[in-house]
């Protein structure tokens, strides 16, 4: 697990500091049929046997979000879901619900019925779901702590959503792992572009952080 949460920081790290693929200054349409993935890159690991970024085109633009994927050497699939621009830039991160969409083609692209299974996990930043990790940190806070920010997550709507992609292929979310969270000035929004509903409600420090969601085989 440290292995795998070590990486998709790095990745992250990495793509927080490169040029967009396309300097959209508009905040990205809802993706459709239309889209098109394509693999941006692929790098062989020692850890991993194979490492590979996507990235997702919709007509001329390229949207703001890449897929990162992690191939151990036993097939397992980690996925990664990043935003691909850099802290300034003017274009809007995709809201959570049109990054699982991408996942979605993703899967239907690339994967079939039985390599889907082969997926073990999900990597998503907390910030990046905007109005989603609001809700997380108000319940948080509700609970005054007591409630582990891994239980909450299980029980959030991050969570169903995740389950919504991937349960037609019998996996769902078992456990949601979080390796370290700190609390971060909500400022971050603006800085990173994140669209919300309305900032003015959110608390004034939300929780930050990259949840582990464990995929399992479920029995039909």
């Amino acid at each position: 697990m440290n292995k795998v949460i070590t990486f998709i920081c790095c990745c992250v790290l990495f793509m927080s500091c490169k040029e967009a693929h396309n300097n959209m200054s508009k905040a990205e349409s809802a993706c459709d049929d239309t889209t098109s993935v394509k693999c941006w890159k692929s790098k062989a690991k020692e850890i991993y046997s194979r490492r590979e970024e996507y990235y997702f085109t919709k007509g001329k633009d390229t949207l703001n979000f890449i897929l990162g994927t992690s191939t151990n050497k036993d097939g397992l699939i980690t996925l990664s879901m990043n935003n691909s621009f850099c802290r300034g830039n003017a274009r809007a991160a995709l809201p959570f619900v049109e990054q699982i969409k991408l996942v979605d083609i993703y899967i239907k692209t690339h994967l079939g019925n039985d390599s889907v299974k082969k997926i073990r996990g999900v990597v998503t930043r907390l910030i990046y779901c905007g109005d989603l990790d609001a809700e997380i940190t108000k319940e948080y806070y509700r609970t005054r702590e007591r409630v582990p920010i891994d239980s909450i997550l299980f029980k959030s709507r991050i969570r169903e959503i995740i389950d919504s992609v991937f349960s037609p292929y019998h996996l769902h979310v078992d456990k949601v792992k979080t390796e370290k969270y700190l609390l971060a000035d909500k400022t971050v929004l603006k800085e990173h572009n994140i669209p919300v509903s309305n900032y003015d409600s959110f608390p004034s420090q939300i929780i930050e952080g990259y949840p582990y969601f464990r995929l399992t085989v479920k029995n039909p």
